[in-house]
């Protein structure tokens, strides 16, 4: 699983800077029904402008990255990884629409990084090509009942899931299930909270929200240096 831990954040960020190249409308699912209405902090990122604005992959150490990264891939993995950069809808993930990162508790750090789906039967083929490099360590099933896919490591924590509108990769915690956050009910999503919704619908590039409720039962001086840092009234 370490190799799997760096594959993915350089995976992420390889196909991060190229999102010019995505010309797709959003869909009517909203794929930030997968975050829990428990999250004490969420960052909202929108790639595609970030790369645009950035001209990151114009910085010699970002290609560097990517290329030790790539060192260690089979070449078939290589291969779709490169199709990726060049063409991010062969991925099936919508980078229009901003990612998400997740954290539940801050005592037992425990969360999850969100993307929406454009394609599912792409992001299927995508994800069927890395799994099968042995480096990965990783499964990939089809649970009909749920009509889900989902991705379990060695230990049999379901570290990554998706349906036909958003993709959940999960970290933290004994036992890791990603699929949970696919399944969450109305009541247990953040979108059931005014304040989410609103920060949900913000247009910034980058958008932080956290629960002050949450962060005050672990530690009443961070949530006031937290207030400090963003600017946010207390």
């Amino acid at each position: 699983m370490k190799f799997f831990n760096t594959l993915i954040p350089g995976v992420v960020a390889a196909i991060a800077v190229l999102f010019s190249a995505c010309n797709k409308a959003d869909r009517s699912g909203n794929y930030l029904s997968a975050v829990p209405a428990q999250s004490s902090f969420v960052w909202k990122m929108n790639l595609e402008n970030l790369s645009d604005k950035s001209e990151i992959w114009e910085n010699p150490l970002v290609k560097q990255n990517l290329d030790n990264t790539l060192e260690y891939l089979s070449n078939s993995t290589r291969q779709v990884i490169e199709k990726a950069i060049d063409d991010p809808t062969s991925t099936g993930i919508d980078f229009r629409r901003p990612m998400v990162v997740a954290i539940e508790k801050l005592d037992q750090p425990r969360g999850m990084l969100l993307f929406a789906v454009d394609d599912p039967e792409k992001l299927t083929d995508f994800l069927e090509t890395l799994v099968a490099d042995k480096e990965m360590d990783l499964k990939l099933t089809l649970n009909k009942n749920r009509e889900i896919r989902t991705l379990t490591d060695r230990r049999d924590n379901i570290v990554g899931a998706y349906d036909g509108t958003k993709f959940v990769l999960a970290y933290g915690g004994r036992h890791s299930d990603a699929s949970e956050y696919l399944e969450l009910s109305p009541d247990k999503q953040a979108l059931a909270s005014k304040e989410f919704d609103a920060f949900a619908q913000a247009k910034q590039d980058i958008a932080f929200y956290y629960d002050y409720a949450q962060i005050l039962k672990m530690n009443p001086y961070f949530s006031v240096r937290a207030s400090e840092a963003t600017g946010s009234p207390t």
